[in-house]
């Protein structure tokens, strides 16, 4: 029988895989590339590791326990071995589960959406690719292995924003979304040295959960797991779009449709939301960490919900309420609820990406309607908006603050966009310094500031 496991989720990983290694052998050095051929090979990909998902999941809820499939090592540094393993419970199978019938219906979806453009290949390339990624995150059975995972779900997200990278707002977004990333993603990376630095490693252990659900981590200490436990937070924070990291979703529906609604509907926007339930057993030892967990969510909630009600197009109505409903899942989280949480997460999931599939045609359809009734009409009363809902002063207060975004996205312009263009235009100065050493025509002036315009090239 494990061998029979092992087969399965090595299938369902390796299946978008070797999609993206015939594309990209079909795609090489051409010029143009038959739609029919990459829509096929892709398809075909994603029903191999569907059926390979749904097995193993049927597998999970008929109640057999949660272990480790250990596939080998893949390299070793010194006494220390990186090795290839996959938890199996029903968390992760579930998740298996709705990212390979997402990717699926992506692919179908697409095929007659983007027919005809240019980035058609590039598209399919990078959603198997993606689809690779979202898997090992989701099935990794160390946070060794969910960070490889973790790194090339954020790749891929930012690369699918600047999709239409003819024009330069795509760009800008993707590079906005890209920033946030890192500047978060080194609260993971110094999450898991730290956790092999208390617990000697950062496997997964099913049998410390009190169920299915939230096979995680050891128990550590309360100091140990607090800093650990707010790391880790950090890392989900960027990811998930929680404030003050959440400015760069409303940008990233400058991606294709289908890219937005499998990333920002269904799956990367929740990989925060599942690391957080598997840091359950962390969170349960650190009463700070789980505070701060849904303090976070509770702002998110609040704001998001408001600045929402103000938006004038569907997809950033539909990018805040998804940021409003992973607030919820935080608090959850924090609440301790990781059972609640996951129902939460899967359920908001596949209602979003039917949301976000179906915003053109929504559009499409009131525009159609208005022409058949002759006059305007205000759909966004239909949402009952801020100023109904608070009277007087208030209502006006906060409706301004919502139009403005509560000034979040000039925080993350001032305290993380700036920073990072600040330390790179630094290390380029040290470089040319460094070369100017040894030509006699060397780079003498200083380093330049963050000004203003460079921080409108990215916002």
């Amino acid at each position: 029988m494990p061998e029979l496991h092992a087969l399965l989720v090595g299938t369902a990983v390796a299946a978008p895989v070797v999609a993206f290694a015939m594309l990209a052998t079909l795609i090489w050095g051409r010029d143009s590339v038959s739609e029919r051929a990459v829509v096929d090979i892709t398809r075909f990909a994603f029903f191999v590791s569907l059926v390979a998902s749904l097995s193993l999941m049927t597998w999970s809820f008929l109640g057999a326990h949660s272990f480790l499939v250990d596939l080998g090592p893949w390299f070793e540094v010194g006494s220390h071995s990186f090795r290839i393993t996959f938890l199996l419970d029903r968390l992760s199978t579930s998740l298996m589960t709705l990212t390979t019938g997402a990717a699926t219906l992506i692919g179908y979806f697409s095929r007659t959406y983007l027919h005809g453009e240019r980035g058609h290949p590039r598209f399919y390339l990078l959603l198997n690719v993606f689809a690779a990624g979202m898997l090992i995150l989701v099935s990794a059975g160390s946070l060794d292995f969910l960070f490889v995972g973790w790194e090339i779900v954020g790749l891929t997200s930012a690369l699918l924003i600047a999709f239409f990278h003819e024009r330069s707002d795509p760009v800008r977004n993707g590079l906005r979304a890209f920033i946030t990333y890192r500047i978060c993603d080194v609260g993971l990376l110094t999450g898991t040295i730290m956790l092999h630095h208390f617990a000697h490693n950062a496997n997964f252990q099913p049998e410390l959960g009190p169920g299915h659900w939230v096979a995680g981590t050891a128990h550590l200490d309360t100091g140990a797991a607090t800093l650990v436990a707010l790391l880790f937070l950090l890392g989900a924070m960027g990811k998930s779009a929680q404030l003050p990291f959440g400015g760069w979703l409303p940008r990233a529906m400058e991606g294709p449709t289908p890219s937005s609604a499998i990333f920002y509907g269904a799956l990367s926007v929740h990989a925060g939301v599942y690391l957080l339930i598997r840091l359950t057993p962390l969170l349960e030892d650190a009463p700070l960490a789980s505070a701060a967990v849904i303090a976070v969510g509770a702002v998110t909630t609040v704001l998001g919900t408001l600045t929402g009600r103000v938006q004038t197009d569907v997809k950033s109505a539909l990018a805040y309420a998804t940021m409003t409903q992973i607030g919820l899942m935080f608090v959850e989280v924090g609440l301790h609820l990781p059972g609640l949480a996951t129902v939460h997460l899967l359920s908001h999931a596949t209602l979003r990406i039917w949301q976000l599939l179906r915003a053109p045609a929504i559009l499409h359809e009131m525009h159609s309607l208005q022409g058949a009734l002759d006059h305007e009409f205000e759909t966004g009363r239909w949402l009952d908006n801020i100023e109904r809902k608070f009277k007087g002063p208030l209502g006006a207060f906060l409706y301004q603050r919502a139009l403005d975004r509560f000034y979040f996205d000039d925080i993350g312009d001032r305290f993380v966009v700036a920073p990072i263009l600040w330390t790179a235009q630094r290390f380029a100065w040290l470089e040319a310094r460094l070369v100017s050493a040894k030509s006699s025509g060397g780079v003498r002036r200083g380093p330049e500031t963050v000004s203003d315009r460079q921080l409108e090239k990215v916002s």
